[in-house]
């Protein structure tokens, strides 16, 4: 872990879960952020950075580069039967764990990883098999080939009332059970495992470190960004450490229902190490936070969270799809800047591997592998300005979008195309889809094409509705029911066309607060 100016750097890319656009400090949020604040002072903040607007494909795409659809998690984690949907990496897409490792580095992860079914089912030993049966195809040797720490599932509890917390295959004992909280047990092991790769020298080091995060944890994930910081300054390392951070998805507007058989207890719910049990659900009253509650953050705040944009996690209106960058590279980023081009999670492998002069590997498991879709967006150190080549475009339960330029064409679940430009507005409050319709069926075009393509929904659109007769999407809703299955009585979906609980963000701008 070399701190060379003219040698490879150290990567750190720091994802947190589920925290909406305006979250912390340095993006406009109340909330105090000063570690995160102190890493984006002198280095770059993206404005219209996005996500994939759900964990599963937002992790697919930035752990591999590519479309979620191309790496096989165009949904979530349950095999849908095509290999668009299957629920797990394809054989043929490398991660970027793979790619760095190949050119020399040594790979830590310290988070959830949650890119396959197989993960939350699977015993521990089989998730660590490197002989590559079909489930072990994103587990976390293809994740991080070198040590991992955290989660395999997609939520828990952050107090003791579970034991899910790994070491590669090894649970980890849980000692000291009256402090323990997962934000710090993440930060902890964020923090040894830089001192190891410290004491290992000379080899340049990838680290992708991921914590669950909902309001009042920000703080706390804060601290530990900062500890991460500190780490890197004592081993000396910090100047040549090319740091990313970013959200996987909108604020999340899902509710926990307190009446119902689900969730599964022992999921989320369980005794604490004192004998109290854990109370499920949004329960009017009850003051949340604390390990005796198991509650969700709800539309409110996630409305909050997600100012000034429309809509939350799981859409692609850009409250669900929008999420802060920082970059911090201290040896080539000499002054802080704000970049406004677009820029999606599938650019941030190539930039890594731009960065570290490595090669995208063109075989894996005796296949071609699949090309990088994302775009190197390196040239932002330099210059501050950048513009990618090809336009982004989503596709999540049937919630469709594409950004070209200034332009958005966006439908939500079972809705018409809507069409905004967004440098005058971002907030997407002015459809201009029947004022421009030239320039709304020229992205329409954009999408089908790709959508055909990436096999996402096969056949022909029949109206402005996006409605289609394809087995596909049938299947895509079915999962939706599927991935909800252990839970169904408390998520609750917000029906297309509801605006009525939207906020009014009329006289708010989507400007960054310095």
């Amino acid at each position: 872990m070399p701190d060379d100016a003219l040698g490879k750097p150290n990567i750190i890319v720091i994802l947190v879960d589920d925290m909406g656009y305006s979250d912390i400090g340095c993006f406009g949020s109340e909330i105090r952020t000063p570690n995160l604040d102190s890493l984006a002072a002198g280095r770059l903040r993206f404005s219209q950075m996005y996500n994939a607007a759900r964990c599963c494909p937002s992790r697919a795409a930035l752990l591999t580069g590519l479309n979620p659809h191309q790496a096989g998690v165009g949904h979530m984690v349950a095999d849908l039967g095509v290999p668009e949907y299957q629920g797990y990496l394809k054989e043929n897409a490398v991660t970027i764990a793979e790619a760095l490792k190949a050119d020399g580095y040594s790979t830590f992860m310290s988070r959830q990883v949650w890119v396959t079914w197989a993960a939350t089912t699977l015993a521990a030993d089989d998730l660590v098999d490197s002989s590559r049966s079909h489930v072990s195809n994103s587990d976390t040797a293809r994740c991080s080939t070198y040590r991992y720490v955290g989660i395999l599932t997609g939520a828990g509890n952050f107090y003791p009332t579970s034991q899910d917390l790994m070491d590669q295959d090894t649970l980890v004992p849980l000692t000291d059970l009256d402090e323990f909280y997962l934000t710090d047990a993440i930060s902890d092991n964020a923090v040894s495992m830089i001192g190891e790769a410290v004491s290992q020298g000379p080899n340049p080091v990838l680290r992708i470190f991921a914590w669950p995060l909902y309001a009042a944890q920000i703080d706390r994930m804060d601290q530990g960004v900062g500890r991460i910081l500190e780490a890197l300054r004592s081993g000396g390392v910090v100047d040549n450490t090319l740091i990313m951070f970013l959200s996987d998805n909108g604020g999340c507007a899902e509710f926990l229902a307190e009446d119902g058989s689900m969730p599964q207890p022992a999921r989320y719910g369980g005794i604490n190490p004192d004998g109290t049990p854990v109370v499920v659900g949004n329960i009017p009253g009850l003051r949340p936070g604390g390990p005796q509650t198991f509650m969700s953050y709800d539309l409110p705040w996630a409305n909050a969270s997600n100012t000034p944009f429309r809509r939350f996690k799981r859409w692609t209106h850009e409250g669900g799809i929008s999420t802060p960058l920082i970059m911090s590279w201290p040896t080539r980023i000499q002054e802080s800047g704000i970049v406004h081009s677009p820029v999606h999670l599938i650019d941030i492998m190539p930039t890594c591997l731009d960065a570290a002069g490595a090669s995208h590997p063109t075989e894996r498991a005796g296949q071609q592998t699949i090309p990088l879709e994302g775009e190197s967006m390196l040239s932002t150190v330099n210059r501050g300005d950048w513009e990618r080549e090809s336009p982004i475009i989503w596709e999540h339960e049937g919630s469709r979008a594409v950004r070209q330029g200034q332009w958005k064409l966006v439908s939500a679940i079972g809705g018409g195309w809507e069409l905004y430009n967004m440098e005058r507005d971002r907030t997407e409050l002015d459809d201009l889809y029947a004022r421009n319709r030239s320039k709304a069926q020229e992205l329409e075009r954009i999408y089908q094409e790709w959508a055909t393509a990436a096999a996402c929904c096969r056949g022909p659109s029949s109206a402005r509705t996006g409605t289609r007769g394809c087995a596909a999407r049938a299947s895509i809703f079915q999962a939706n029911a599927l991935y909800c299955a252990p839970e169904p009585s408390f998520q609750r979906r917000l029906e297309p066309g509801d605006e009525t609980r939207e906020p009014d963000t009329r006289s708010l701008t989507p400007t960054i607060k310095h």
